[in-house]
């Protein structure tokens, strides 16, 4: 019992520490926005220069994190069932084991004799030559 009670005190805890973070980031959001606007307040169209349009996107990350962090707590952290089709493939899953890498090949003679005999015959003739015959 006294398990359990711990456990929820800790994710109440980080959940208040999250969303707190959260409030305070919309702050911080809502001071670097009121400052854009006083400082450019009057100003013709044009005239802001590189902390106006830095200050401007600080308010808009602090906003979006301190929104999302405020809305969520700790669920922000849980995992999610994600669709077959979204997950990761294993590493070297999409090349075949007999593959050779994939590189600069010199022109050696066979692979010169292969593009020559390859030019002069068509697919069917390739295929009957492979297999012993006549072309």
């Amino acid at each position: 019992m006294t398990i359990v009670m711990t456990s929820r005190h800790r994710n109440l805890r980080r959940d208040l520490v999250i969303r707190g973070m959260g409030l305070l980031a919309v702050g911080v959001c809502i001071l670097a926005i009121a400052f854009v606007a006083h400082h450019l307040a009057g100003k013709p169209i044009g005239a802001e220069n590189g902390w106006d349009l830095s200050f401007t996107a600080l308010g808009f990350v602090t906003g979006s994190f301190g929104s999302v962090a405020a809305a969520y707590g700790h669920h922000l952290f849980d995992r999610v069932e994600v669709a077959s089709r979204w997950r990761q493939l294993p590493k070297g899953a999409l090349i075949a084991q007999d593959d050779p890498p994939a590189g600069f090949r010199a022109n050696d003679e066979l692979g010169f004799a292969d593009n020559t005999i390859a030019r002069r015959y068509s697919s069917t003739a390739l295929r009957s030559l492979k297999m012993g015959g006549r072309p």
